[in-house]
């Protein structure tokens, strides 16, 4: 009789695990479509395993790094959307990226950044992560907010202030 017991816990935990599974699959296979319909222009911004500087005019040829072309991409395609989700990606450069064009937009009547998007941004900029800036042959590593404390960034900042 114990053994029986035991047996139809174990055959109950089995299906429970096998419901578990099945949603749990179902679940990762839907955020995987997901994922493969997102423009490559946010994955290009949002994963850290993408590598580029932050700048406009960059090495030996003055052509724009991977990182810009991607958010003029968005911003032509006006994914404001994505842009804003760019700042919860993991890439450093990226997330500058988004910032810069929200604030841009912002400053011109073509986004509305909410109090907690503003926020966000803020606190993106304070945590002073380590950015790769290019300007023309020269690449350098600076703090995000050094880059803030440039007039031209400065004024785009004090629209949200």
């Amino acid at each position: 009789m114990k053994y029986l017991f035991i047996l139809s816990i174990f055959i109950f935990q089995l299906f429970s695990f096998s419901s578990f599974s099945h949603d749990y699959l179902q679940h990762v296979k839907s955020v995987h479509e997901v994922n493969d319909t997102l423009p490559q222009e946010y994955k290009i911004l949002s994963d850290s395993n993408f590598h580029y500087d932050f700048g406009e005019s960059c090495y030996l040829l003055g052509k724009p790094p991977l990182g810009r072309k991607a958010i003029e991409t968005l911003r032509l395609e006006k994914r404001t959307d994505l842009i804003k989700a760019v700042l919860n990606g993991n890439n450093n450069e990226g997330r500058i990226y988004a910032i810069e064009a929200l604030l841009q937009l912002h400053e011109k009547k073509e986004c509305v950044l909410t109090d907690e998007e503003k926020d966000k941004i803020k606190l993106i900029i304070l945590s002073n992560h380590i950015i790769n800036r290019c300007k023309g042959n020269v690449i350098i590593s600076t703090p995000s907010i050094e880059l803030f404390k440039e007039d031209e960034y400065k004024k785009l900042l004090q629209s949200i202030m």
